[in-house]
């Protein structure tokens, strides 16, 4: 079997399930890669860092405006505060209706299948995984859109994948390991009970993303986020497999 992973992102303007969506961006990484995640044959040819097999687009408000989607005044003023990059990572480019994007994005998900090659394999993708940060956002919102609009995603509902889920657990699955005392490279120590009780904490034990791919000023670019996404659960899932001595 040759399995493609895929982590998207939606940037909205409410935090429901019927939420507006201002970007949706989406990033291919191979679970096996043993180097770089993003090293997948697209079409024939290996897309390396700092480019992905990805999708990005910028949907039109307006049209989530006339179709009934969800605008939160508290996520709007959120948003109004945030930085002049974040912003113009969401508005920046061509804005389609939120149907049509959305149509070209679950297109865009059968040709990665379709046309990558995870790793070695030379056959294209038979199985893939949706991930993203927490089902009852992202997963929700794209549910409810695909529902609204009668799009048919390309693989059953058990495929999709939590990444804030596996990231944690697998930091505090490796903590525990370690007699549930983590030695970081800056010489802390981490427990259990940091990563319960302040799960950002958990993302320490992980090596940070290259600076190919921008620094943490692209943070709400949908695209970053991705990126990031992947590289973390993909170590993860790597941390999870390793043997209690190679960790």
């Amino acid at each position: 079997m040759n399995h493609i992973d895929i982590t998207f992102d939606l940037e909205t303007c409410a935090t429901t399930a019927n939420a507006a969506v201002m970007q949706v961006a989406a990033v291919a990484w191979d679970r096996y890669a043993n180097d770089n995640p993003f090293a997948v044959q697209n079409g024939g040819v290996t897309v390396e860092y700092p480019h992905c097999v990805s999708f990005n687009e910028h949907v039109d408000l307006r049209s989530c405006v006339v179709d009934g989607f969800d605008f939160d005044p508290a996520t709007v003023q959120w948003w109004a505060r945030q930085s002049d990059a974040a912003k113009e990572a969401v508005t920046d480019g061509l804005a389609e209706p939120i149907r049509e994007v959305f149509e070209r994005f679950v297109l865009w998900i059968k040709q990665t299948m379709r046309e990558s090659k995870a790793g070695s394999v030379n056959a294209q993708a038979d199985s893939v995984c949706l991930w993203c940060q927490g089902m009852d956002f992202d997963g929700a919102i794209l549910r409810n859109i695909c529902h609204k609009y009668d799009i048919e995603l390309p693989f059953r509902y058990q495929q999709f994948r939590d990444c804030r889920s596996i990231i944690l657990e697998a930091a505090a699955t490796v903590v525990g390991r370690a007699t549930y005392k983590y030695q970081l490279k800056d010489g802390s120590t981490l427990t259990v009970e940091d990563i319960l009780q302040k799960p950002c904490k958990a993302y320490d034990i992980y090596e940070p993303l290259p600076e190919e791919y921008g620094s943490k000023d692209r943070v709400h670019d949908a695209v970053y986020d991705c990126i990031r996404s992947s590289w973390n659960t993909w170590q993860a899932l790597r941390r999870m497999q390793a043997t209690p001595d190679s960790i």
